[in-house]
């Protein structure tokens, strides 16, 4: 555990990417070499956490969906119009 604060190299990446998923490796490894004085390599990460494109929209961009999605709510009409429109476009217009 060669590191100042006492945590694996894994540990440090589940931790860093807890709040952001969509984390790239890049900013991981600086983060870990910064906070935790570790020397991640993005096969690591890849390992741990799977490629930068399998976690990519799993994490802000939920928060943007949520916005879009109150918008959409409130531009409808209210949540019994957007079920509504939702249903509708799923089922093939």
């Amino acid at each position: 555990m060669n590191n100042k604060k006492g945590i694996s190299k894994a540990q440090a990446v589940r931790k860093i990417a807890q709040s952001d998923p969509s984390i790239t490796n890049s900013q991981i490894k600086e983060i870990a070499r910064k906070t935790y004085g570790l020397n991640i390599e993005s096969n690591q990460i890849i390992g741990l956490l799977g490629s930068e494109l399998s976690r990519r929209g799993k994490g802000p961009s939920w928060a943007n969906s949520v916005d879009y999605a109150k918008r959409f709510i409130h531009t409808v009409g209210g949540y019994q119009n957007a079920l509504r429109a939702l249903h509708f476009v799923r089922e093939g217009t």
